[in-house]
């Protein structure tokens, strides 16, 4: 992971997506292992909602 400026809200959401996204990761391949299909399939969803959050702050603001 880069760097980021705390002044740079784009980059502090995106790099605070992107952890987040990443420990999901590790809870749903966890619930997988351990044969627990329905809080994996929650998991997938939360991590689906993550992704299009960072989508979100991933595209640049429109100019006026």
């Amino acid at each position: 992971m880069q760097p980021f400026e705390i002044d740079d809200t784009h980059a502090t959401a995106i790099a605070n997506i992107e952890a987040k996204i990443t420990d999901a990761i590790d809870d749903y391949n966890a619930a997988v292992m351990a044969g627990n299909n329905e809080l994996a399939q929650m998991i997938h969803l939360s991590i689906q909602g993550l992704q299009r959050r960072k989508r979100f702050w991933m595209t640049p603001p429109s100019k006026p």
